[in-house]
């Protein structure tokens, strides 16, 4: 078993189901004729994915996160 197989298999098993969601989710794509999973916000979109691996990395250290990380007050990027 390769690594990127391995990672897929984990992150099916810990992803929650979310049918509801998803029915809403396709229901748009149809309505608006675009494809929202293609488009959607992500943790690298929303330049978030460095100080989401700070804040996990404190977390399993037992350290609480420090407000400055969380309240940074920076714009995420793509929104004004």
């Amino acid at each position: 078993m390769d690594f990127n197989h391995a990672r897929q298999t984990t992150r099916k098993r810990i992803e929650p189901k979310t049918p509801t969601i998803n029915a809403i989710i396709h229901l748009s794509e149809v309505i608006c004729g675009r494809d929202f999973w293609k488009e959607g916000r992500t943790v690298e979109r929303l330049g978030m994915r460095e100080r989401l691996r700070a804040m996990a990395a404190e977390h399993l250290r037992g350290v609480e996160p420090k407000r400055a990380v969380i309240d940074s007050g920076q714009q995420l990027q793509g929104e004004r």
